[in-house]
């Protein structure tokens, strides 16, 4: 049972430990309700499955998330980056936090690849700058780096970069995923309406 040292932001800071999951060995939380809307700012989930817990309209910018598996649900709702930044960027939330957390770098790859070809702006850098610096995949953190420099590039129209990053996202081969990387570009191209094509 829960005591009463007030919210779950204030008992999470009470605790000593870094590791996000040491939590729920302190104090009974509800892993579905009690971290919906709380801020968590700067918090350790590396390398943690915290698939079990909905952490959805919850700000979650400064934390450690390299390696940690999170739910779909907050996969899509939670705030993991500036809340300015993803009100700015709110229709591709899900492009945005799939293209850092997805658990295949495949995965992470397309998504980032259809965010920058929607928005092939400047104020996708901080998405991009956290792959190149966090990603576990090579593959993912130079394909986001590669990005990042089109994007930056004073010499070319937004449709010009749009273009290029689709050839670039058509270009990548991954032996094994291939199929399932090009599946998942569809599948976004889909959902976004995007008229550049990607294969």
């Amino acid at each position: 049972m829960m005591d009463d040292l007030g919210s779950v932001a204030e008992k999470i800071a009470s605790i000593k430990s870094t590791k996000f999951l040491n939590l729920i060995k302190v104090y009974e939380f509800d892993p579905e309700t009690d971290f919906v809307d709380v801020d968590l700012r700067n918090s350790d989930f590396s390398y943690q499955d915290v698939s079990k817990f909905n952490f959805s309209g919850s700000l979650l910018t400064g934390s450690n998330t390299k390696g940690a598996k999170f739910s779909e649900q907050s996969l899509t709702y939670a705030i993991f980056f500036d809340p300015k930044l993803m009100e700015q960027l709110k229709p591709y939330r899900y492009l945005i936090n799939r293209s850092v957390f997805s658990r295949r770098y495949y995965e992470r790859i397309a998504n980032f690849a259809t965010l920058a070809i929607c928005n092939p702006k400047s104020n996708i850098f901080p998405i991009g700058e956290e792959i190149v610096a966090n990603d576990i995949s090579k593959y993912a953190s130079h394909f986001a780096y590669n990005v990042l420099h089109i994007i930056e590039s004073n010499e070319m129209s937004e449709n010009t970069k749009s273009l290029e990053i689709a050839r670039i996202a058509r270009k990548q081969t991954y032996p094994l995923d291939r199929q399932k990387y090009y599946r998942e570009l569809e599948k976004l191209q889909k959902m976004y309406s995007k008229t550049v094509s990607f294969i």
